[in-house]
Parts: structure tokens; C-alpha cells; sequence
């Protein structure tokens, strides 16, 4: 196992137990909004900046500022462009899919930093913004690929083992069941909140042309 994975796990991990000790009721609040939003198309481009900003401070400052937040999904100068970019990657990832699901994965790894670039204004042209995103994203989508797939591995087994603990519970009494879905819930919204941090500091560094990606929080 390539050491910068586990290591890149491992602040992942910090970070969003960090974030959980001092930000859990704020940030299920706000996921939530952003999740609500994303449901629908006029407000996606907004719902983006919304996630990429507010995991982007748990990284840098361990702590979410909704104020500063609410300031930066106001600015919607990016507004148009973003949606055409979020319709673009979607027909691209949909389309690699149905060919065979693995060129559907590579496709979606290689426009990770995509949104991002455009929260951050790095490359704002949008004839350059998807080019740009799968330069950055070369020798690194095998790296972001195991750093995704061990962690989903291990909340799988988790939640699988709940199941079967829930199903045969379920046979006895469903109340027996009730403090094994409270902690499923948990566990799912603790790996919702590890998978977006861990996307947003790959895409946050690979965009700051990091060599390796390391969070700098």
C-alpha cells in the first residue's frame, strides 16, 4: 500500500473528527441545505461553492464560518458557467458509464478538481477549465482512486454488519433494532462528511500544485 494514501487517509480522518467535535450540529445544518439545493437545477451552481466552501474551512481553519460562507455562495458572477460545467461533466461521466462502468470512473476522477478551479477562480475559461482539471488530475486518479475505495471498503463492512445485526434483530422485536439504525445513521453521515472532505482536499491539492496531496490544515 502506497504510504502517501494511508497518510492522506489518516488527516482526512483527523479532520473530519475534528470537524464533528466542533462543528456537528452547523455542519449537518448546512449539508443538508446543500444537499436539499443540489436536488434541484437553478440552485446546483450555488449548492457547489456551498460544499466546496464549507469543507475547504473544516480543512484550513477546522471550523465553519457561515457568514463568510453565505458571502461566498452570494457571489454568483460564475453562475452560468458553473451549471454549463456540471452539465458538461455529467454527460461525460454518464456516458463513460454506459460504455463500461471503468472509463465512467477514470472520466470522473479526471474532472475532480473541475468545480473547484472555478470556486477558486484559478481558470475561469471554460474552453481550458476541463483540459486544465485532467492535466492536474494525471498520476493522480490511481492514488485519489485507492484513497477513496479503502475507506468506502471499510465503512461497507461496517454498515453490511449492522445490516445483518438489524435484519435478525428485526425477527426478534423492531424495537431491539432502533439503536443499531441510530448508530447506521451516524456512521453514514460521519462517511458522507469523510468522502466530501477528502474530495475537496485532493482537488484543493492538486490545484496548489502540491506534489504529493497532503492537506495543509
Amino acid at each position: 500500500m502506497d504510504k502517501t494514501v494511508i497518510a492522506f487517509n489518516k488527516e482526512v480522518w483527523r479532520i473530519a473528527w475534528k470537524g464533528i467535535k466542533h462543528n456537528f450540529v452547523t455542519y449537518f445544518v448546512l449539508l443538508t441545505i446543500a444537499l436539499c439545493a443540489l436536488a434541484t437545477i437553478i440552485l446546483i451552481p450555488m449548492a457547489i461553492r456551498f460544499l466546496i466552501g464549507m469543507h475547504e474551512m473544516l480543512i484550513v481553519e477546522g471550523k465553519i464560518d457561515y457568514r463568510k460562507l453565505l458571502s461566498q455562495v452570494d457571489d454568483d458572477k460564475n453562475y452560468f458557467k458553473t451549471l454549463l460545467v456540471v452539465i458538461v461533466e455529467l454527460a461525460a461521466i454518464v456516458g463513460g458509464t454506459i460504455m463500461l462502468i471503468v472509463p465512467g470512473v477514470v472520466i470522473a476522477l479526471s474532472l475532480v478538481p473541475v468545480n473547484y478551479l472555478l470556486y477558486k477562480q484559478m481558470n475561469p475559461t471554460i474552453s481550458t477549465l476541463i483540459p486544465a482539471s485532467v492535466a492536474k488530475m494525471q498520476g493522480q486518479k490511481t492514488r485519489l482512486f485507492l484513497s477513496l475505495l479503502i475507506p468506502g471498503i471499510g465503512f461497507g463492512i461496517v454498515l453490511a454488519i449492522l445490516g445483518v445485526g438489524i435484519f435478525y434483530l428485526n425477527m426478534i422485536s423492531p424495537f431491539l433494532t432502533i439503536p443499531l439504525w441510530l448508530i447506521m445513521i451516524a456512521i453514514s453521515a460521519f462517511a458522507t462528511m469523510y468522502f466530501l472532505i477528502m474530495v475537496v482536499a485532493f482537488a484543493r491539492a492538486v490545484c496548489e500544485e502540491q506534489t504529493q496531496p497532503t492537506l495543509l490544515a
